[in-house]
This record gives structure tokens, C-alpha cells and sequence, in this order.
């Protein structure tokens, strides 16, 4: 049988994951600091300045990237949660932490009252480690997942220490 864990670097593969998580709450910023400028139609074929980057369209472009990067770490959580029961805790974890943006202690408190368990931060630990991981197999995109060949030789030496 094949291990979808066969040639990943689990260590690389999880601060890629986590990276992309971190990122929610600045595409999130984008997306809601959306606004266009009405300007007057151009119609002659001047040459125009190149300094002037910021069209509509540029502006509608960059919204809608931050919008599509918004929802894909959201349904990715939201994907995770259907797959069974522990996964359902381990998208809570991430959404309360990355999404929601709160602290180690208030999530562990969040997740407490939910699931009736203790969750001390070391348990915390160990469940965000795994759903990182979880996260970076479900995510769509595949550069998340690094595998041993996309990491320099000098990388792999580091990370078998």
C-alpha cells in the first residue's frame, strides 16, 4: 500500500502548512480593504505614465485573488471537519487559531467547553502539530507538501539532525 507520506518532509511540509495558515489574516485584510476609483474613461492614445499601476481592473484582480485565498484555507478547514470526529477537532483548532486569531490559552478554552476534554497546551501542541500536517494533505495545492527532492541537500541534512 501507498503512504501518502512517502518522500514528504513532514518537517518542511508542516512550516510550509503553517505559513499558509498564517497568511489568512493578511488576505483576509486585503479582501475587506477593497475600493475603486471611478476615473474618466481614456480616449485617445496618449502615452500614458508607467509609474500608474493601480487601475480598477488591477484593483478587482488583486480583491478577487484575496477573496479565492480567503476561502480556500476556509473550506479547506471546513473539508477537514467532515472527515470524521478527531478531524472535526483538529479543524476547530486551526479555525479558532488562524482564522478567528486567538491566543494558544483561549482556543484550548474554546475547545475545552466543545469536546468536554482537557486540552493543557502540550496536548494543544500535539493536536495543531497534526493538524497542520492534516491541513497541508487536504490543502489543494500541492506545494504545501514538500517532498525530500524539492529540498537542497544541505536542507536534508538539517532536518535528519
Amino acid at each position: 500500500m501507498h503512504s501518502i507520506w512517502s518522500g514528504i518532509d513532514e518537517k518542511a511540509t508542516y512550516e510550509a502548512a503553517k505559513q499558509v495558515l498564517s497568511e489568512y489574516q493578511d488576505w483576509k485584510l486585503d479582501a475587506l480593504n477593497f475600493s475603486l476609483a471611478l476615473k474618466s474613461p481614456v480616449m485617445d492614445d496618449m502615452p500614458k505614465s508607467e509609474s500608474f499601476t493601480n487601475t480598477n481592473e488591477e484593483k478587482l484582480l488583486n480583491h478577487s485573488n484575496a477573496q479565492f485565498e480567503v476561502e480556500l484555507r476556509e473550506r479547506t478547514i471546513n473539508v477537514m471537519r467532515t472527515i470524521d470526529d478527531k478531524h472535526e477537532l483538529l479543524a476547530d483548532l486551526l479555525y479558532y487559531r488562524y482564522i478567528r486569531n486567538l491566543e494558544v490559552k483561549r482556543v484550548c478554552q474554546k475547545l475545552e467547553a466543545h469536546y468536554q476534554v482537557p486540552m493543557p497546551e502540550r496536548t494543544y501542541n500535539d493536536y495543531l502539530h497534526t493538524a497542520v500536517l492534516d491541513f497541508a494533505m487536504i490543502y489543494p495545492r500541492k506545494n504545501v507538501r514538500k517532498k525530500f527532492a524539492d529540498i537542497s541537500p544541505k536542507s536534508r541534512l538539517n532536518a535528519a539532525e
